[in-house]
């Protein structure tokens, strides 16, 4: 993976992480600390959707147990990929806030019969 666009060392020596100095994030958020650039998570989905668009009857799983919360599936669903819910708790207590009550019920019938 290449770092370059999200990760540089300014004059002062500091990390900057997205354009944000790693001091200021870890007095905010306390550390230790994982940093989620969500313009390039997007910038990954649609690298992958990119790839795969000469294959029309195909598409792209994101795998829950990478990192889920409520917000990651929202960010996952409005990239236009679909998520690989690992087990049914993740829908029951993540999927669903995110993917609506229609959605839920057909996720919840392909997956559990």
């Amino acid at each position: 993976m290449h770092l370059d666009d999200v990760y540089e060392v300014n004059k002062q020596g500091v990390m900057l992480l997205g354009g944000h100095d790693v001091r200021e994030l870890i007095e905010e958020y306390k550390s230790p600390l994982i940093v989620m650039l969500e313009e390039r998570i997007r910038a990954n989905c649609r690298a992958y959707l990119k790839q795969i668009e000469c294959y029309p009857r195909t598409r792209v799983y994101y795998a829950s147990k990478a990192f889920l919360t409520t917000g990651m599936c929202r960010l996952i669903q409005s990239e236009g990929m679909g998520l690989d819910g690992a087990s049914q708790i993740n829908i029951t207590l993540v999927l669903k806030p995110a993917m609506g009550e229609k959605a839920m019920r057909a996720l919840h019938a392909e997956l559990f019969g």
